[in-house]
Order: C-alpha cells, then structure tokens, then sequence
C-alpha cells in the first residue's frame, strides 16, 4: 500500500464533511443509474442494469456498493436505524438477485 509523504494512509484521507460525502454519493449514483443513454431513445442505464445480467457476482457487486453507500450515510450522521433499513434493503437485493433465473 502506497504511503503518503507524511506517513499517512492515502485512504484516511477521504474527507467526511457532507460536501465530499455528497460528491461521492452522486459520483457512483450516475454510475450506477446513468451510465449510458441507450441509442435512439432518452432512456439512460447504468451499472446496475448491467450487474443485473450475472446471476451471482452482479449481485454480490451491487450488494459491495451499496455497504459503500450505507458507509457513507453513516459519514453523514444517519441514525443507526436508517442505516439498518439500507442494509436490509441491500440484502434482500442481494438475496434476490443471487437466485437464477
């Protein structure tokens, strides 16, 4: 792991003020629901349509980036509940999603 010059972790440096939180939050959102417009329509899709298409590790994936999002509510001063609603919500899309079909 790369060590920054004052001896810091480079990952302790990701700031918590909502600012930040906020640009990273809208950051993987575009990502995740605006990646691409499809071609002749105004109908945009994103990495989680695409996750969608692998039965098991698409879902893991999104399962991961959604804990991300759950840790950056958490950044925000969410209430544990809140928080544990996410989570929750994460895992029945995973579970879901993990089924083939």
């Amino acid at each position: 792991m790369a060590v920054s010059p004052d001896g810091k972790s480079p990952y302790s440096a990701l700031a918590t003020d909502p600012q930040s939180v906020r640009r990273r939050v809208e950051a993987l959102e575009r990502v995740l629901e605006r990646l691409f417009v499809i071609p002749g329509t105004k109908t945009t899709v994103g990495l989680d349509v695409v996750l969608d298409l692998v039965p098991f590790a698409g879902s893991t994936v999104g399962a991961v980036l959604g804990g991300y999002m759950a840790w950056e509510a958490r950044n925000l001063g969410m209430s544990k509940w809140q928080i544990g609603k996410m989570a929750g919500k994460v895992g029945i899309d995973w579970a879901l999603g993990s089924v083939p079909g």
